[in-house]
């Protein structure tokens, strides 16, 4: 069995939970798709493999915080492999929601990643700060 391109897993040190809101594997298939992912608690590992022979694989996935549909977590990657350089960007909907990426490399034919999600704000009803 191949390693997988790019594999993440989240710790929601949040107390919400993170529901997938979109996911797009454009070049690739997952490998168990994304669910829900209570609060407090560290996801399992979640793999993108290449849907033929490429070992490319791209997407993104979009979490959002609990029911609030303006604060979310969007995770996007685009692993070409064969020594070309990766790309993986982690971007949140405000600013007192953090989503620390650990693992990323950008040089290896695989990237395996952990994004640390913290909800900092004070009120969670989703103004607009």
């Amino acid at each position: 069995m191949s390693e997988a391109p790019f594999t993440y897993t989240i710790n929601n040190l949040a107390y919400d939970e993170l529901r997938p809101k979109s996911e797009k594997a454009t070049l690739g298939l997952w490998d168990p798709s994304p669910q829900t992912i209570p609060g407090r608690t560290r996801s399992d590992e979640i793999k993108v493999t290449p849907k033929g022979r490429s070992p490319y694989v791209k997407g993104l996935v979009v979490y959002q915080v609990d029911s609030d549909e303006s604060a979310w977590v969007k995770i996007g990657w685009d692993i070409p492999g064969h020594g070309s350089i990766n790309i993986v960007n982690v971007e949140t909907s405000h600013p007192e929601i953090i989503a620390a990426l650990d693992g990323y490399d950008g040089r290896q034919d695989t990237e395996s990643i952990t994004v640390t999600v913290v909800d900092a704000r004070s009120t969670k009803s989703g103004g607009n700060g």
